[in-house]
């Protein structure tokens, strides 16, 4: 997998992410424009891990000149 041109760039920004759950969207029947959020977790309660990677790139911070 580091091996790819993409995740060869981001291999070394990843990280393990613990949860309690995630929410999904879901459709709701009587008005399809809206979606309604389950949150989904584990039977047990117990936390969980989600591999993330990150591609990152270098802010500037420009600074802009006033003058009164």
């Amino acid at each position: 997998m580091a091996t790819g041109k993409y995740f060869r760039s981001i291999w070394p920004h990843r990280a393990l992410v613990m949860a309690d759950g995630w929410y999904e969207w879901v459709k709701n029947e009587a008005d399809p424009k809206k979606k309604l959020p389950y949150f989904i977790r584990l039977k047990s309660g117990a936390p969980m891990f989600f591999a993330h990677w990150a591609s990152t790139q270098a802010m500037t911070i420009r600074k802009e000149k006033t003058t009164v």
